[in-house]
């Protein structure tokens, strides 16, 4: 196990891949502290450390995910 994934939960690491799909994807990943929700286009936003993120089109939420291990 690489020094990246340690002290790291499943949860947390599925979250890193799933923010790395939605950047390759297209979309702002943000946190909610970073929040902007007047941004133009495909946003997701983290909700939570634990892993739930919202998915905004134009400001919209369009869906939400859960990151599981």
């Amino acid at each position: 196990m690489g020094s990246e994934t340690q002290g790291v939960s499943p949860e947390q690491q599925a979250r890193r891949r799933i923010d790395r799909q939605l950047d390759e994807s297209g979309w702002m990943v943000q946190s909610m502290h970073e929040l902007a929700p007047k941004v133009v286009g495909r946003v997701a936003v983290h909700t939570s450390p634990a892993g739930t993120s919202l998915q905004m089109v134009y400001g919209q939420a369009v869906v939400g995910t859960e990151a599981k291990a």
